[in-house]
């Protein structure tokens, strides 16, 4: 776009100067490839509007803007065109002149909405002063070269109005340019505010040849001055373009080359402002310029004042900044010297720890080690362990090559503290286990610096860690046969009752034996359980119940007759707890199994067991005939079981009720009994 535009320029220069010698077709090809060429840009800058929207409302209204201005001055040569070329009449001045004058304030408050990045309110004031002074200062030039001459030089007072007006219009584009150029802008990318400066810069320049030129007569309608609105439309139209496609596809070509947009101008340039305002007026004084220097003494006068105003704002400004400056020096010293006293007392904490810490390269070599860890690994200083590991590399002092390289690679991943046990070789060559811990250190940018850590020697421990297991493992075997020889002895004793019963007669001396013999069972299969379990303390009771039920039904013969339920979750009862409840089990069992299905009848047990909030509630239930109702199920004196039953309960601290609604169902409550440790 940039080499078309400029091949369209040259052509435009080329055919001015092919038709020079023509009045009427010079003027007729300038007037109406302008409007081409402006109408283009217009379009140009109303397509950057629409794609501007997706950066923000102010961005979308500033395009839009830009688009009224340059369509106001597109309406002006419209009308130019037809005053001068289809009625042959003077164009200037005109109607045409207030759509011209029109494109000034609009394009100067386009540049205002571009949203821009929010400065201090000393910044502000410093930036408006700059803004104002250098202003005033070109102002001046132009009061002396351009108003003043067209005032003297011009019997017409309205076209000397109108030319003055044009001059304004030109400081006010002036004002927008230095804010374009002081000021840091958001949303919009640096190519578009670029080529806008340009183009205002080009119309300024424009602007004032025309006015010297109209001014003296000297003015051709047509010549090559056109050249210049041509060329500053072109800017704002490669303005537009680079806009849309920075838009659409983020594409910016001049935001690799260092072109700031913020400028910060020097505090001498006030001099120089001051300097080239004398220079102007004495220079137009000595050359008569202009007859009545009031007007130019006046506005030297207020750019003085304000460069003094400006100046005393910088003064005090640098004094405040001295007077922080100072402040933070004396901060930092007196922060240095806390540090030189801190890095005094950590490295006499480093060096007497009786931890071992090292710091250490990414790669794991240590930097900086204590005596502690020197004499952890038998070395004679913290240098001969730095230069040996340094030397013959650090990965010889580990037992575990593979875990090295995998704990330093872990490392790397993120700034955390690592924990590891490892294995090093000392000196001598024996192996010193250590606790291993470390974390990686970066610095103010992220990017990682060394390892620092702490090594602690656990050998011993691990050693007496060792025996403490061995000896556990001993005790658990020691348990294991104790419950197993607890087991065989109870079973040995059913099996005495069992050859005991061979021996009697009597039905109720054998019922008697058979009931002794399921209650030393009971406790024979806790003990049991106990010994094939890995948990020595406690056991799974709901396989307990059931083996427990099984062994009862089977024993009365009525296996297949009676079904048993059984409803008990995961629960897991100690020693304390599960020999009394496991007895009361097997008397509220046997005993429906005796009573409650007389004649061989065919019935359901269930057994529920549920824990909620701490509390076990244990239910025996049968649809047998029902306990008797004259039987009173708490007194002792009934039977031995009941008796058995109710002392257990006791025992366990627990509660007894009995639902005689649905067949007979013993709700027991209680708590577990709190595990009495034997070692």
């Amino acid at each position: 776009m940039i080499i078309l535009s400029i091949i369209v320029i040259f052509i435009y220069i080329f055919l001015l100067n092919l038709f020079k010698s023509d009045e009427s077709i010079r003027i007729l090809f300038s007037d109406v490839s302008s409007l081409l060429i402006e109408i283009g840009v217009v379009i140009y800058l109303i397509y950057a509007a629409k794609y501007s929207a997706i950066m923000g409302r102010r961005v979308k209204i500033a395009w839009l803007l830009f688009a009224l201005a340059a369509f106001s001055y597109f309406l002006g040569d419209v009308i130019w065109t037809l005053l001068e070329i289809v009625l042959n009449s003077t164009p200037f001045p005109s109607v045409a002149d207030i759509f011209y004058l029109a494109f000034y304030p609009i394009f100067a408050l386009a540049i205002y909405y571009l949203p821009r990045t929010p400065l201090k309110k000393n910044e502000e004031f410093k930036l408006f002063m700059d803004m104002l002074i250098i202003t005033l200062t070109v102002g001046l030039i132009f009061l002396i070269f351009l108003i003043m001459p067209a005032f003297e030089m011009n019997s017409e007072i309205f076209e000397s109005i109108i030319s003055v007006a044009y001059v304004i219009g030109d400081l006010i584009l002036l004002f927008a340019l230095v804010r374009l150029m002081f000021l840091s802008f958001k949303d919009v990318s640096l190519g578009p505010l670029l080529f806008i400066g340009l183009g205002i810069f080009v119309q300024i320049i424009s602007d004032c040849i025309y006015s010297f030129q109209s001014t003296h007569g000297t003015y051709v309608s047509g010549g090559l001055l056109d050249a210049g609105w041509v060329i500053s439309f072109i800017l704002i139209g490669l303005a537009a373009f680079l806009q849309i496609k920075h838009v659409k596809y983020g594409y910016d070509p001049f935001i690799k080359y260092p072109i700031p947009i913020k400028i910060n101008f020097p505090t001498y340039i006030p001099i120089i402002l001051v300097i080239l305002t004398y220079s102007v007026i004495i220079w137009a004084n000595e050359n008569q310029m202009i007859s009545n220097f009031f007007y130019a003494e006046v506005g030297g006068g207020i750019i003085i004042l304000l460069i003094l105003i400006r100046q005393a704002f910088t003064i005090n400004e640098n004094r405040n900044l001295y007077i922080s400056a100072k402040n933070e020096i004396s901060q930092r010293e007196k922060i240095e010297k806390n540090l030189i006293k801190s890095r005094k007392h950590f490295k006499k904490i480093f060096d007497n720890s009786p931890i071992g810490i090292f710091h250490s390269s990414i790669e794991g070599k240590f930097i900086e080690v204590n005596k502690a860890l020197a004499d952890m690994l038998k070395y004679e200083s913290p240098e001969e362990l730095i230069s040996l590991v340094n030397r013959d590399n650090i990965s010889n002092i580990y037992v575990d090559k593979g875990k090295r390289s995998r704990i330093i690679e872990e490392a790397q991943k993120d700034s955390l503290w690592h924990f590891y046990e490892n294995d090093f070789y000392s000196k001598d060559g024996s192996i010193m286990t250590s606790e291993l811990s470390f974390r990686l250190v970066r610095d103010d940018k992220d990017i990682p610096k060394y390892l620092e850590g702490f090594i602690v020697d656990i050998t011993e421990r691990k050693k007496a860690e060792n025996y403490m297991k061995n000896s556990l493992k001993e005790k658990e075997l020691l348990l294991k046969e104790i419950h197993h020889r607890v087991k065989n002895n109870l079973q040995i004793i059913t099996s005495m009752l069992d050859l005991q019963k061979y021996f009697v007669d009597q039905e109720e001396t054998i019922n008697i034996l058979t009931e002794s013999q399921n209650r030393v069972k009971s406790m024979a299969t806790i003990h049991e359980m106990l010994y094939q379990s890995t948990d020595l303390i406690n056991i799974n009771f709901s396989d307990y119940i059931y083996n427990l039920v099984s062994e009862l039904c089977y024993t009365y013969s009525l296996k297949y007759k009676i079904k048993p339920i059984i409803d008990v979750g995961e629960i897991f009862l100690n020693i304390e707890t599960a020999i009394p409840c496991g007895l009361i089990i097997n008397e509220l069992v046997s005993n429906s199994l005796k009573y409650a299905f007389p004649d061989h009848r065919e019935g359901v047990i269930k057994i529920e067991l549920k824990e909620e909030d701490g509390e076990l509630t244990l239910k025996v239930s049968d649809n047998g005939i029902g306990f008797p109702e004259d039987l009173d199920y708490k007194d002792v004196k009934t039977s031995l079981g009941l008796k058995l039953v109710n002392m257990l309960i006791d025992q366990i601290d627990g509660t007894i009720d009995l639902d005689r609604s649905k067949g007979t169902e013993f709700i027991i409550k209680f708590r577990e009994l709190e595990y009495k440790k034997r070692f």
